[in-house]
């Protein structure tokens, strides 16, 4: 991450950067959004990361790196499996967004 993207305040948060997820941040950007993504797996970061180009995109490694990203108040979509999966992210960010 470059300095410059890491002082960036991003619009959308998005959990989840599967195929839909991942889409749906690029769809976004192309709209005129800037967007950041999150998700527990490096290789799906990594993807965003690759498939982002020139767009106001930034995929974070870490759910604290990714809520640093975002403007005040919060707007976060997330795109995970129903159940576990949904119940982790919301407790994972519930934990970062007290420790910040």
């Amino acid at each position: 991450m470059t300095c410059e993207q890491a002082q960036k305040q991003y619009e959308i948060g998005m959990v989840g950067l599967g195929v839909m997820g991942r889409n749906l941040v690029l769809n976004m950007a192309d709209h005129g959004f800037s967007v950041a993504g999150y998700d527990k797996d490096p290789d799906k970061v990594e993807s965003l990361r690759k498939e982002s180009a020139e767009r106001a995109v930034q995929g974070a490694m870490s759910m604290i790196d990714f809520v640093a990203m975002l403007r005040k108040p919060c707007a976060i979509m997330m795109l995970v499996p129903a159940g576990a999966p949904v119940d982790s992210a919301i407790k994972d960010f519930r934990i970062w967004t007290r420790a910040i």
